[in-house]
């Protein structure tokens, strides 16, 4: 019934149930449902848009690449949730798994908080991913949270729930992906992946 009433919605939109359980949200989500548990409210958002998934494709290639060939850990995308309490299931856009982390990955999600996530921001998503989304993962343990907007065309780096570098061109690096960087024009410009692969890897 809810997708029925969902899929004739034109987007972007957010649905928004209160009082839901942790059990109640994997019973509701499967691998194609955009949606989070955020302090017990289980919140749908509308599909990505292209831009969303242009930027998203480009990077998370860059950074899965790099990791794995770096050895590493294990950079994961969009759909795999992040169980950081009972009432906080989140999916972010991009985290990063450390090797000797591994053991938190389950079949159907990450338990606790990685070191390193990473957000696109959309129209609906925003006031979550720099908000309560924001405020939650400093407060389970992410050491980078790397936030993109792609409309006003800015990437900034959080290094606590408050304090934030913002970034529109230049080289950016990550202190928690060991030496991986990238040219933040590259997010708006979309080059060659390969390309730009080569240059990080030099």
């Amino acid at each position: 019934m809810l997708f029925n009433v969902i899929n004739k919605i034109e987007p972007p939109y957010t649905f928004i149930k209160p009082s839901v359980n942790i059990d109640e949200y994997f019973d509701i989500c499967d691998e194609d449902t955009n949606a989070e548990l955020i302090t017990g409210e289980f919140i749908m958002h509308s599909p990505a848009s292209f831009l969303h998934e242009d930027i998203f494709r480009f990077i998370f290639s860059l950074m899965n690449i790099y990791v794995s060939q770096k050895k590493l850990g294990k950079i994961l995308g969009s759909r795999f949730p992040v169980k950081l309490s009972m009432n906080d299931v989140f999916e972010p856009d991009i985290l990063f798994v450390p090797e000797n982390m591994n053991k938190n990955i389950t079949q159907n999600y990450y338990e606790g908080c990685p070191p390193f996530v990473l957000e696109i921001l959309s129209h609906t998503t925003k006031k979550y991913d720099l908000g309560e989304k924001l405020v939650k993962y400093f407060k389970y343990g992410v050491k980078e949270y790397w936030v993109i907007d792609p409309f006003e065309k800015w990437l900034r780096i959080y290094s606590s729930k408050a304090n934030y570098n913002q970034y529109n061109t230049g080289k950016i690096s990550s202190k928690v992906i060991n030496s991986f960087w990238i040219n933040v024009e590259w997010l708006w410009n979309l080059p060659f992946e390969k390309d730009c692969l080569d240059k990080i890897l030099e």
